[in-house]
């Protein structure tokens, strides 16, 4: 089974989680770690903090969402219409993948 879990982190915090899940690799492999080897290792060099990835949408999930939110209140419909115009269109087919995500993260404010 795979997990995968995506969020944004500081660097300290994806090394202690990577250590962690190093440890449960090791674990569920009948390896075991003792204390004495968990501080004798090296700290890992501070990788360089990752760019900030731009999720992509598909406009299925897109058009889902916000005609979801537009149908919620009588008042969304026209607030999802002013922030399609702010974002420079007129209905959601037109909304360019890397749009997606804000315009859905500012209906999702209202």
């Amino acid at each position: 089974m795979d997990i995968t879990i995506r969020f944004d982190a500081t660097p300290e915090l994806l090394r202690t989680i990577n250590s962690l899940s190093d440890a449960i690799t090791r674990l569920a492999a009948g390896q075991t770690a003792t204390a004495e080897s968990a501080n004798t290792e090296q700290p890992a060099e501070p990788e360089p903090e990752p760019a900030a990835e731009t999720e992509i949408i598909s406009l299925e999930v897109f058009r889902k969402a916000i005609g979801e939110k537009s149908r919620a209140d009588a008042t969304n419909k026209e607030r999802i219409k002013g922030i399609l115009k702010a974002h420079g269109y007129e209905k959601t087919t037109d909304v360019k993948p890397e749009d997606r995500k804000v315009i859905m993260d500012e209906a999702a404010a209202i």
